[in-house]
Parts: structure tokens; C-alpha cells; sequence
């Protein structure tokens, strides 16, 4: 079985959104997870920042945010596979 998460909003990638905006965003795919109780095998997590739809400034929040949140829902076990 396989999940999709369609955003609908557009985000501009000239524009750093704010972090209510980051969190917010955050918050409504945990929410989405939880409702749906999604239970993955596995996570990977993906940074956009090398295709630029990321900008770098708001990367390291993004993923500590995500991360955070992430956990609350499930016991997370991190494994680096790129070693950056």
C-alpha cells in the first residue's frame, strides 16, 4: 500500500517562508499521519536544499523540526546514508 501527501499550496522559492509557516506545514502531515495511522516500515527524509526548492537558511529547521515531531509519533532510529 502506498500514501501520497499532495500539498496544494505553492511555496516560492524566493521567498523564505516563516517558521510558524514551516510548522504549521509540519504539523498538518503529523496530523495527517496520525489520523490515518500510518505506521512506516521506514523514513527518508530527503533535503531539498541541492535541487534549490530548499533554501539552505531554512534547512537545518526544517529537519530538526521534522525530526522532532516525527518522534513523537514513532520510535526513530537514525541511520546516515550520504555522511554529510
Amino acid at each position: 500500500m502506498r500514501y501520497y501527501l499532495n500539498c496544494v499550496n505553492c511555496v516560492r522559492r524566493d521567498v523564505l517562508p516563516d517558521r510558524e509557516k514551516i510548522r504549521a506545514r509540519i504539523d498538518n502531515v503529523v496530523s495527517w499521519l496520525r489520523e490515518n495511522q500510518i505506521r512506516p516500515a521506514a523514513i527518508d527524509v530527503c533535503r531539498s536544499v541541492r535541487s534549490g526548492y530548499l533554501p539552505k537558511e531554512a534547512a537545518d529547521f526544517v529537519e530538526q523540526t521534522f525530526l522532532s515531531r516525527l518522534g513523537e509519533l514513532y520510535e526513530l532510529e537514525y541511520c546516515n546514508l550520504m555522511g554529510d
